[in-house]
């Protein structure tokens, strides 16, 4: 047993110090390439822009070639570096950076909202109660057998309601943290300053209290289905 505890410790800091060795070159340092690479690297903007997007590109392309595993780290700071660093290559309004920051969970949180409106089934119970992880026909038929199924489903919309909430808060945050950290001309040694300055200060100011957020839904959501469903947790997951 003491053998087995000190390798789950160990495996629980390697997996740690891992995640902290992605976060770092998949987005750390392409904003610290696009703040300081035309200081300390002498780089054009255009060129800033494009070491900074080759950081999560490599860095996935060598996860996928050496463990032929698909890295979503990776693939998440290549499509949040590249969709900002097109704006400064090809030059376009620094409108259209606020806009396109705004743009995916301003049209996620809409989704949401229709589907609520529509008086839909709810999407979290498809997403979250999977038979990939959970015993769904135990926990629907112990939950229509205790009369508690509709009890759950009242949760879950208010859940969505919440998720569709925070999805438009994002996008209102998104939009005027753009609009009042990138004020320069695309293409200029400023704006990839400035566009370095966006992408740290999103995932500080938005990106993790909104992930938190995320996190405490889904937490609540399997805490209720168990209070509902009076099963034990190992009924529920599986493990």
């Amino acid at each position: 047993m003491i053998r087995t505890s000190k390798k789950q410790i160990i495996s629980e800091k390697t997996s740690g110090f891992v995640l902290l060795y992605e976060l770092f070159f998949n987005l750390c340092l392409p904003t610290l390439i696009l703040i300081k690479g035309c200081t300390w690297l002498g780089l054009s903007p255009k060129c800033g822009v494009i070491l900074a997007m080759a950081c999560p590109f490599s860095y996935g392309l060598l996860e996928w070639v050496k463990e032929g595993r698909f890295n979503w780290i990776s693939f998440l700071g290549l499509i949040s570096i590249s969709v900002k660093g097109s704006i400064g290559l090809f030059e376009y309004s620094n409108q259209w950076l606020a806009l396109n920051e705004a743009l995916l969970p301003g049209v996620l949180g809409v989704t949401i909202f229709l589907l609520r409106l529509t008086k839909r089934p709810p999407f979290l119970t498809k997403i979250l109660l999977n038979e990939q992880f959970c015993h769904v026909e135990k926990i629907l038929t112990t939950l229509n057998q205790l009369g508690n199924f509709s009890k759950l489903m009242h949760k879950i919309y208010l859940y969505e309601w919440i998720l569709a909430f925070l999805f438009f808060m994002s996008s209102f945050l998104n939009f005027a943290l753009a609009r009042y950290l990138v004020i320069h001309p695309a293409g200029s040694t400023e704006f990839n300053h400035e566009l370095g300055l966006l992408t740290g200060w999103s995932f500080v100011i938005i990106a993790v209290p909104a992930t938190v957020g995320l996190l405490l839904i889904v937490w609540q959501f399997f805490v209720h289905v168990q209070r509902f469903s009076q099963l034990s947790w190992n009924e529920i997951l599986k493990t």
